[in-house]
């Protein structure tokens, strides 16, 4: 099936720099998001299964698309102990107990 799809530049830029990544073409890369993203399709639509095969699909777009780089993962890192922190701030000032001890 040949599709035509209309996306901003900014957009084709991203996935025809993703695409360069891989070392594989653009409409290879896209049959590839869609085949990570869609279910399976030998799962019946709107069992609980579906839904946790399109839970296991996001998350495994979640680790693709980590970081490598040893600096964005120092900054990721960084970034998840701030997001933890002000989790906590806001439960203490709830009068709860903070999540992250």
């Amino acid at each position: 099936m040949n599709l035509h799809l209309d996306v901003s530049p900014q957009t084709e830029a991203r996935l025809t720099a993703a695409a360069r990544q891989r070392g594989i073409d653009v409409a290879s890369l896209i049959e590839k998001l869609a085949v990570d993203y869609l279910p399976p399709a030998n799962i019946p639509q709107g069992s609980a299964d579906e839904e946790s095969a399109a839970v296991i699909a996001m998350l495994e777009g979640f680790l693709t698309e980590s970081p490598t780089d040893p600096e964005e993962q120092r900054q990721a890192e960084i970034e998840f102990e701030e997001f933890k922190q002000n989790l906590n701030a806001n439960r203490v000032e709830a009068g709860e107990r903070p999540l992250f001890p």
